[in-house]
């Protein structure tokens, strides 16, 4: 049996053409700078971004997921039709 769930998640916005990452829908440049000045990182960037992006309530519902996760990203302008057409996929 195959479940079909759509969750929509912001993890990043952008402003004046640069990325920011979120974490439970705030900026988080200003912990992404602190973790790179740090003398003690030993992790790469992506996995400073990944421990730092949260998504809230949702995250135990993932994390408890026993079956396999499919996602899909999109990226667009406000109201641009990106969650009907990630409704329509789902169809």
């Amino acid at each position: 049996m195959i479940y079909i769930y759509s969750f929509c998640f912001q993890i990043a916005t952008i402003e004046d053409s640069n990325l920011f990452p979120l974490k439970d829908g705030k900026n988080i440049t200003d912990e992404m700078a602190a973790w790179r000045n740090s003398k003690e990182n030993k992790s790469s960037l992506v996995q400073c971004i990944s421990e730092l992006i949260r998504v809230g309530p949702y995250e135990t519902l993932l994390k408890n997921c026993n079956q396999p996760i499919k996602v899909i990203a999109i990226v667009g302008r406000q109201s641009g039709g990106k969650f009907v057409f990630l409704f329509e996929l789902s169809i």
